[in-house]
């Protein structure tokens, strides 16, 4: 499952069939006359490699995904502080309501906001 993430079909489709080869491909040395001993060597050798590469295709992906998650992370704190921004406006402007309420009450107490008899307040003229 991680294998197919890492790479899509397409691209592991051609190194896989040049891998069978070439690790096949080495037990043909035994047709030239190389010992057993040799050939079982460089059969090493040549996983030992491919493990190598592996190992870097799959650093060189975590790099990747490292960065990716970093500016993400980047991304999670910009919306964090905008969020602490929006809370203290709200905290101020429910402050600011308050003391007009409180503003509001005091004037409807006084004489100058008093309703009509329709409930209404009067309309006040400049």
């Amino acid at each position: 499952m991680v294998f197919k993430k890492l790479f899509s079909s397409e691209k592991i489709f051609l190194p896989l069939i040049i891998n069978l080869f070439l690790f096949g491909g080495i037990f043909a040395f035994g047709l030239l006359g190389l010992t057993t001993n040799l050939i079982l060597l460089i059969l090493a050798a040549a996983i030992f490699l491919e493990v190598i590469y592996i190992t870097t295709l799959i650093q060189i992906s975590v790099n990747k995904n490292v960065k990716g998650l970093n500016e993400v992370k980047k991304q999670i704190n910009k919306l964090q502080k905008d969020e602490e921004k929006t809370y203290n406006g709200l905290i101020y402007t429910g402050h600011q309501m308050k003391t007009m309420q409180r503003e509001l009450s005091a004037l409807k107490k006084g004489s100058i906001f008093k309703p009509n008899d329709n409930g209404h307040l009067p309309r006040l003229r400049a």
